[in-house]
């Protein structure tokens, strides 16, 4: 049996965990690691069987089993994958966006010997966009539509926010306050498109993936559209999420496909 360890213990760590516990994900949890230590030691009390252990730094989690899945930040993503990689384990990546901010991260990968895992997250259609890859893209475009709340702390809503000298409370109906690339959405809004780094990943790069988004005051669900035109035909997806009840943030989906994702491991 696969041995996992869990980098972060928020609402995505704490759910992976969960499902492993219940044995939703046929893997052996070996231990936890939170910054914030606490986290950890609350998770674990949740939990029916016994984790061997709450780690203490990073190399001590790392080393307690085959596959570190890792929940944390786009920020931390480099070092918790440079240890990995030293330590010789497989990565589970749920901040997709930090492969799109350290490119350098899958090249490391490939030098050790090492697999990067990560979910289709709260959209729909990655592998169809992955076929479409073999005839020629002409051009992808995700349009996310969030509630205005899930956005409220990200950098990219706050320079919108001062570009336009405006307020939160003056966006009374759904406004555009992105559009780009990949490579500039992810530093803007690195709790919020971690999708669209596995969709250039899956696709044309993330220069050429065209990323749109909306804040809507009056909505509680997060809608994701993709199109993908190509020689082959053109592909359009929609998904309609709802947050999961702990973190507006965080699509439901987003957990689901992970904890799938990890079962076919």
């Amino acid at each position: 049996m696969r041995k996992i360890s869990i980098v972060g213990c928020g609402t995505i760590g704490s759910e992976v965990a969960m499902a492993v516990d219940r044995d939703a994900i046929p893997m052996q949890l070996m231990s936890l690691y939170d910054v914030d230590r606490e986290k950890a030691v609350a998770l674990r009390q949740k939990l029916r069987h016994v984790v061997p252990g709450i780690a203490a730094t990073l190399t001590e989690v790392v080393s307690a089993s085959d596959l570190v899945f890792e929940a944390t930040h786009v920020n931390s993503l480099k070092q918790i994958a440079e240890e990995s990689f030293r330590l010789r384990k497989d990565m589970f990546v749920m901040s997709v966006g930090g492969l799109v901010v350290y490119p350098e991260i899958l090249e490391t990968a490939k030098a050790a010997g090492r697999k990067i895992y990560f979910p289709s997250g709260a959209i729909a259609g990655l592998d169809a966009v992955g076929a479409l890859r073999l005839s020629g893209i002409k051009a992808v475009t995700l349009k996310s539509t969030k509630p205005l709340k899930s956005l409220i702390s990200s950098p990219g809503l706050t320079r919108f926010l001062q570009e336009k000298k405006m307020t939160v409370e003056d966006i009374q109906q759904a406004e555009t306050v992105f559009e780009g690339n990949v490579r500039e959405a992810v530093p803007l809004f690195p709790q919020n498109v971690n999708i669209s780094a596995a969709l250039a990943l899956q696709g044309i790069g993330p220069e050429e993936t065209r990323v749109v988004i909306v804040a809507d005051p009056w909505i509680t669900r997060n809608v994701h559209e993709i199109t993908c035109v190509s020689e082959a035909g053109t592909v359009y997806t929609k998904t309609d999420n709802l947050p999961h009840p702990e973190n507006p943030k965080t699509s439901y989906l987003a957990i689901l496909s992970a904890v799938a994702r990890l079962r076919e491991l």
